[in-house]
């Protein structure tokens, strides 16, 4: 027998494949892969975001804007997708059967598996022990190589603490910390997707928000909602309660909004959608039902940092498209200055990499369906149309890249790491 890991992450199982919010339909496929790579020398690495709590039911978070919801609230999420995706279970239940070891790092859709009632839960489904079945909250090692979830390298994705983020809340129950990213998805773009099931699966999210807000088919309570966001980044979550005004809140200036945007093709689309009476409105009245913080903040000095509105174009943070800088080769760079560590795989942001920084570096990308951004027909549309809502609707317009990241140590004293697809793992 060879020795060998596995990397997947990212696949963003839901409530199944009536759900509007479901991404994954893949479970077959993966049970597949699970059958062709076992053996009782092979770990796969599950690197986070495996399970998307943040679009299974119950959405219900408290009032407090920084806790997320009870551990109990997470066991029935949990068991909505354990039903719904029984192949992709019983995958892991023959891969471990068969003498396959399972490693489960945490993702921020996924916090929720730091619950110990979730982790004795999934062991029952795949009738594993905690020897076959490890749950890391953090990063892992596999000779040599660096193994992270990455929304540790991205503040809007990230408790404050990575290794504390469950709170009491005012009624004495344990809550996870809302970070911003689940925040934006349960505020914004789980409404989006009900109506544009493919909405979620475009990259980077505010590029298609701009495309929307160009052709009008996102309305100005949506976009109140990604400027409330947008002024939160950076900010902690112990820090928004301090702008809290005064007085009664000023109405808000559609000028100052179009202006707040950091960018100048933003600022253009903002500036000519704000002019339009019912668009205003609705923006005002979205605002009007905001908590007291919610508006300090979005009326604060505080710019929303945007990068133009590019779609399709190689990024680190492309999953928000929040930033202009490489936060991911960055952090490998980091990684990569400890002892022994001569490899670093990161999931997070859905982007393929495949060994940069001279074979250093890997991401397998995400196994849910995307915008099919080399199709000569789909560059044209983009070009003559921007993204429109008949393209979200377009399933032949998608591609789904099953990736995964194989390690192979080499002895003495090497290791290494390829992309390589499911089907020939």
């Amino acid at each position: 027998m060879t020795q060998r890991a596995y990397v997947v992450g990212d696949l963003h199982l839901g409530a199944g494949p009536g759900d509007p919010l479901e991404d994954f339909f893949d479970d077959q496929p993966f049970k597949d892969f699970c059958g062709r790579i076992v053996s009782a020398d092979t770990t796969l690495f599950l690197n986070g975001d495996i399970i998307d709590f943040a679009q299974i039911a119950p959405f219900d978070t408290p009032r407090d804007s920084h806790l997320l919801w009870t551990e109990e609230s997470s066991r029935k999420k949990l068991e909505t997708a354990i039903t719904a995706h029984a192949t992709f279970f019983a995958g892991l239940r023959e891969f471990m059967a068969n003498g396959g070891r399972v490693v489960y790092l945490v993702g921020n859709h996924d916090l929720d598996v730091f619950w110990p009632s979730i982790q004795q839960r999934l062991r029952e489904v795949v009738r594993a022990d905690d020897r076959q079945l490890a749950f890391t909250i953090g990063a892992a090692r596999y000779e040599g190589v660096h193994i992270e979830h990455g929304f540790q390298f991205t503040p809007e994705n990230c408790p404050d603490d990575v290794n504390d983020f469950v709170h009491t809340g005012a009624d004495g129950r344990q809550y996870l910390e809302r970070v911003w990213g689940t925040d934006f998805m349960l505020q914004f773009f789980n409404d989006l997707e009900r109506t544009h099931p493919y909405a979620d699966n475009i990259k980077p999210m505010l590029a298609l928000l701009w495309h929307g807000l160009r052709k009008g088919w996102v309305g100005g309570r949506e976009l109140l909602r990604v400027l409330l966001f947008l002024k939160r980044s950076g900010v902690p979550w112990r820090g928004i309660g301090s702008a809290v005004l005064d007085g009664p809140a000023p109405p808000l200036d559609p000028g100052a909004v179009a202006t707040s945007f950091t960018d100048p093709e933003w600022q253009e689309v903002v500036a000519e959608r704000v002019s339009d009476p019912v668009f205003l409105a609705e923006m005002q009245a979205a605002h009007a039902s905001l908590d007291v913080c919610e508006r300090a903040r979005v009326l604060s000095s505080a710019p929303a940092e945007v990068v133009a509105p590019r779609i399709g174009e190689s990024d680190a943070s492309a999953t928000l498209g929040l930033f202009r800088d490489g936060r991911e080769e960055r952090a490998a760079r980091d990684r990569l200055k400890a002892d022994g560590i001569t490899t670093v795989v990161f999931g997070h942001t859905h982007e393929i990499v495949d060994g940069t920084l001279g074979g250093c570096l890997y991401n397998y990308g995400t196994w849910l369906p995307s915008l099919d951004l080399k199709s000569p027909l789909v560059k044209a549309k983009i070009k003559a149309s921007g993204i429109t809502k008949a393209m979200l609707a377009d399933p032949s317009l998608y591609r789904v890249d099953r990736w995964v990241v194989r390690i192979d140590p080499m002895p003495p004293h090497r290791t290494q790491a390829k992309l390589v697809t499911a089907e020939e793992p």
